[in-house]
């Protein structure tokens, strides 16, 4: 098992009146990936965004969870942007473009969109299955991946529907990492379509055995560090809470116990996540 991330995430306050932690931390995983957290304080889905950079241009996935009104919006574009004119100065290469897409149109994921609309050299992929469809090139939705190319960074979009239908995954080769959103996380894995989303765990699985998989980043924690233990849905405060990153084991772990459940399963608690077949709308991205 390769190391774990090195990074202490924030993760909220037992009083978030007196909490410092900034609206977003940011955590650079190399010189052209970084990992951005929002404050629990600001959301309690406190959701992880990623920023990949290429030579032509760089994706943001997500967008976040927004912030209370009493607080203002949730600075991610100023946030984003200051990230954009360091790398661009550090490269030169000033008219970098910046695509904002999303693992899926939940409105934790989505919330900062609008602050994009009229940002020059940047172009905003609506969420809905119908405009990825159009703006990645998937030809056969959900049995074909597509490639989007960030120039000499050749990502691979996973269609992973079951949360949502126009969920994705990407994969970058660079960092062997795959960004797995909500379809697959350290927390309540929400379904309301169970055939899609077990066949979606089967896609990844086989993807995964014919590519190098580092880790699964996913956009949440909810577990915590004792196995089968998660937060209660809506909390602030994380002090003891579950790595971010999941292992290519534990995707062959849940794939497995989908083979012997069929389509037909239940509430199940795993030791790092939870199924939640049709749950509720208090959880996240519900």
């Amino acid at each position: 098992m390769e190391d774990l991330l090195d990074v202490k995430w924030i993760h909220g306050a037992p009083d978030c009146a007196l909490s410092s932690d900034p609206p977003l931390q940011v955590h650079a995983f190399d010189k052209d990936t970084y990992i951005l957290r929002q404050s629990k304080c600001l959301h309690f889905e406190a959701p992880f965004l990623y920023l990949l950079f290429g030579t032509e241009r760089a994706l943001l996935l997500d967008t976040g969870a927004g912030a209370p009104a009493d607080r203002g919006p949730l600075p991610v574009r100023s946030v984003v942007q200051g990230i954009v004119e360091q790398w661009q100065a550090i490269h030169e290469r000033p008219g970098l473009e910046l695509v904002v897409a999303h693992s899926h149109g939940h409105d934790d994921h989505i919330a900062g969109d609008d602050q994009f609309l009229d940002q020059p050299h940047t172009t905003l992929v609506h969420p809905g299955l119908a405009a990825i469809e159009k703006f990645f090139g998937f030809e056969n939705w959900p049995e074909e991946t597509a490639s989007f190319d960030l120039g000499e960074r050749n990502l691979v979009l996973i269609p992973t529907p079951g949360h949502r239908e126009d969920h994705i995954a990407v994969y970058d080769p660079k960092t062997r990492l795959v960004l797995s959103g909500d379809t697959f996380y350290p927390g309540f894995l929400y379904i309301t379509d169970r055939p899609a989303f077990r066949q979606s765990i089967a896609r990844l699985a086989r993807f995964t055995a014919s590519h190098p998989v580092r880790y699964f980043l996913g956009s949440h924690v909810e577990m915590t560090s004792t196995k089968k233990l998660a937060y209660r849905s809506g909390t602030t405060y994380q002090p003891v809470e579950h790595v971010l990153e999941l292992m290519p084991e534990h995707l062959e772990h849940l794939n497995a116990a989908f083979e012997a459940m069929g389509d037909d399963f239940s509430r199940t608690v795993f030791d790092d996540f939870i199924l939640e077949p049709k749950a509720a709308a208090a959880g996240s991205g519900a």
